[in-house]
């Protein structure tokens, strides 16, 4: 599991949000369980999006990460190449 499933993790908090808000009534405890669950599973699945994109390193999969390019990709420079924008 890589960063491609990134998105995954908001859509659990959606589904069960959106699950509580239709069958909130019909639900034990209102559907507490199933917010928990939504948080505690992103949580788990967090982690091998995170080791992901550490290993992926500062550039991304589109910059090599050897000493003497990591200078020269525009992804690791702050600021000057397209599309890089950093606040610090």
């Amino acid at each position: 599991m890589g960063m491609g499933w990134a998105w995954l993790l908001p859509a659990i908090c959606v589904g069960a949000f959106l699950a509580i808000a239709l069958f909130r009534r019909a639900l034990p405890f209102q559907g507490a369980f199933l917010a928990v669950a939504a948080i505690v599973g992103s949580f788990v699945l967090f982690w091998p999006i995170m080791a992901d994109a550490v290993r992926s390193g500062p550039g991304g999969p589109h910059c090599p990460r050897t000493p003497r390019t990591s200078r020269s990709c525009p992804a690791s420079r702050g600021g000057g190449g397209s599309g890089t924008h950093r606040l610090i």
